[in-house]
């Protein structure tokens, strides 16, 4: 507890007499701030994205499939701790949205240490197994290839610092639902997503997962996307800014 005290006074000091105090977000700057943390300057600086989530296509005949009959696909990335990421309210909703719709499925990709404690719960809200796919651990190109195979991005976070996963979804003009957390306030617009509030979660993603214009990539969406990414991201290695034009190729 003494140590504990001693690096919140330590902490403390250092940013109050720093001449810039910089953070990822405005969300992490407001959660600083109401800590008691004080700052002469405030600033931030993206999260990374790695460019070749900048570089892939939608193109017209994947986007033409939401007038078929086909399976729409719902994307969740995560480290899966419950406690942070609450794949449980997921979960919950998808198992709703099941009982509703058949043409719809959830891909979980990652892994951590409530991963095999998600996969029981679904289990336990029968969720069918032909309707989730559990990818465990991928590569980043890996989550790449399913966030341009998909039509949906969803997190459910209590907490993020940041979230770089929305704005790898954003990057590849994959609409997204998401909780209030990190980045999202400022990343997702009416357009190309929909902010839920924390109390309501369960209810608003089994709500919201219906409409058809989550199951769509439209050409306009891709496009607002990636303009958003651009000013809430860095591209490694300058990316954005040498290849500007080729990332908005759709």
């Amino acid at each position: 507890m003494q140590q504990s005290a001693a690096k919140r006074r330590l902490a403390y000091s250092i940013a109050k007499h720093a001449s810039r105090l910089l953070t990822v977000s405005q969300t992490l700057e407001n959660a600083m701030k109401q800590c008691g943390i004080q700052a002469s300057h405030w600033g931030h600086i993206n999260n990374i994205v790695d460019e070749f989530f900048y570089q892939g296509t939608r193109d017209k005949e994947q986007r033409a499939r939401s007038k078929e009959q086909r399976t729409r696909t719902l994307l969740h990335v995560s480290c899966f701790d419950e406690r942070a990421k609450n794949t449980t309210a997921l979960l919950r909703g998808f198992a709703a949205l099941c009982s509703q719709r058949t043409d719809i499925r959830l891909v979980m990709v990652g892994t951590g240490v409530d991963w095999q404690a998600a996969q029981r719960i679904a289990n336990d809200l029968r969720i069918p197994s032909e309707r989730i796919v559990w990818t465990g651990e991928q590569t980043p190109q890996q989550v790449c290839e399913w966030m341009y195979h998909s039509d949906a991005f969803v997190l459910t976070s209590r907490y993020e610092t940041a979230g770089v996963v929305l704005s790898e979804a954003a990057s590849t003009g994959l609409p997204i639902l998401s909780t209030p957390v990190g980045i999202a306030p400022q990343l997702i617009t009416p357009q190309t997503g929909i902010l839920i509030s924390q109390e309501e979660t369960n209810i608003s993603y089994t709500k919201v997962l219906y409409y058809k214009r989550w199951l769509t990539i439209s050409n306009a969406i891709f496009i607002k996307l990636r303009l958003i990414a651009l000013t809430t991201t860095t591209a490694s290695h300058g990316a954005v800014v040498s290849k500007r034009g080729n990332l908005l190729k759709c």
